[in-house]
């Protein structure tokens, strides 16, 4: 398995929202399911997960039928300069089949996409925001 990080940093950024409303999506424990489809289509169980100290957990379909990657990317900011802020970018070689990952993810905005594919948006939320469990 191959890993590859690119990070970018820039000195000018726009204010960031966060939204306190709660998860509807995946817990820590249940992981979030991607596929992979034929043209790097990628489609997500959830648009929401939780965040997790140990990270969120990715169960990925790599159904192209060709080794491809799953890129994340992610921006950040400085909580004392919202003129400050950083870009994280990762890429993880999937073979074709199953493959279970876990992905560093600070609660924000975080893009996913197959090879170069579009990206999707999954919102990852503090566990303080998310909906009790249901029994």
């Amino acid at each position: 398995m191959t890993v590859t990080v690119a990070l970018l940093t820039a000195a000018c950024g726009t204010p960031q929202s966060s939204a306190s409303s709660p998860s509807t999506g995946v817990s820590p424990a249940t992981p979030l399911l991607v596929t992979c489809g034929p043209n790097d289509a990628i489609t997500i169980s959830s648009d929401t997960v939780d965040a997790a100290p140990d990270g969120v957990p990715v169960q990925v379909d790599n159904n192209t039928g060709a080794a491809t990657s799953l890129v994340q990317k992610q921006q950040g900011g400085n909580p004392t300069s919202q003129a400050y802020t950083s870009e994280l970018e990762i890429a993880t070689d999937l073979d074709t089949g199953t493959n279970d990952l876990v992905l560093t993810a600070t609660p924000g905005l975080l893009q996913l996409r197959c090879g170069d594919g579009q990206s999707v948006d999954v919102r990852v939320v503090a566990p303080q925001q998310s909906a009790p469990a249901k029994p």
